[in-house]
């Protein structure tokens, strides 16, 4: 994983991994049992910290047009390497493919997932101003 080299890629790379992840157990906690479930999304509903990322960031790329440009680079690599994470883990245990894959729709439903992971990242992109 590529090691952050100031302080906004640290605070963009912090922000967005734990978004990543949060995404990705949260779409295999549709498929566990209800109970579990439940205490993944109640878990991963904290995200206090993210408030005074988003604002750090907002002020710097408002300030700087060439912060922006770099965070909104940084941000796609950060996002290409989470999703090569993801298809690691994924090769690396059937057992999660079988529930991110829950309906039988094989390889569409596998793409799906990870266009829902971009679409959810470029949300977040655009809330701290980098889309």
């Amino acid at each position: 994983m590529t090691t952050p080299s100031t302080w906004l890629e640290a605070l963009v790379k912090t922000y967005v991994g734990d978004a990543l992840a949060a995404d990705f157990y949260l779409e295999i906690a549709t498929s566990l049992p209800t109970e579990v479930a439940d205490v993944v999304r109640a878990v991963l509903s904290e995200t206090g910290h993210s408030q005074f990322v988003v604002a750090e960031v907002q002020a710097a790329v408002t300030a700087s047009q060439k912060q922006r440009h770099r965070l909104a680079l940084w941000s796609r690599r950060l996002l290409g390497e989470a999703i090569t994470q993801a298809q690691y883990v994924l090769a690396d245990h059937d057992e999660l493919v079988d529930l991110v894959m829950t309906s039988g729709e094989g390889l569409t439903q596998m793409t799906e997932f990870f266009d829902r992971l971009q679409r959810t990242h470029m949300s977040r992109m655009q809330e701290l101003g980098l889309a």
